[in-house]
């Protein structure tokens, strides 16, 4: 998978997807490797990028604890 965030450099994934009981931590792991990538050798953000990460653990921590991970 290959991403691009405004235009800038891509972040290629490239993941090996094994959780067959949950594909949901599959799609989970990708998304967190995606940002990981997206983020690197920033030293500042953004409200809006605060909020947006903010929002991701929320959602992040809300799956696990109903999924009993």
């Amino acid at each position: 998978m290959t991403l691009y965030s405004e235009g800038q450099n891509a972040v290629s994934i490239e993941k090996n997807t094994a959780h067959s009981r949950n594909p949901l931590l599959d799609q989970l792991e990708i998304i967190a490797e995606a940002i990981g990538g997206l983020l690197e050798g920033k030293s500042s953000f953004s409200q809006s990028e605060l909020r947006s990460l903010a929002h991701i653990r929320q959602m992040t921590r809300m799956h696990k604890t109903k999924s009993g991970e």
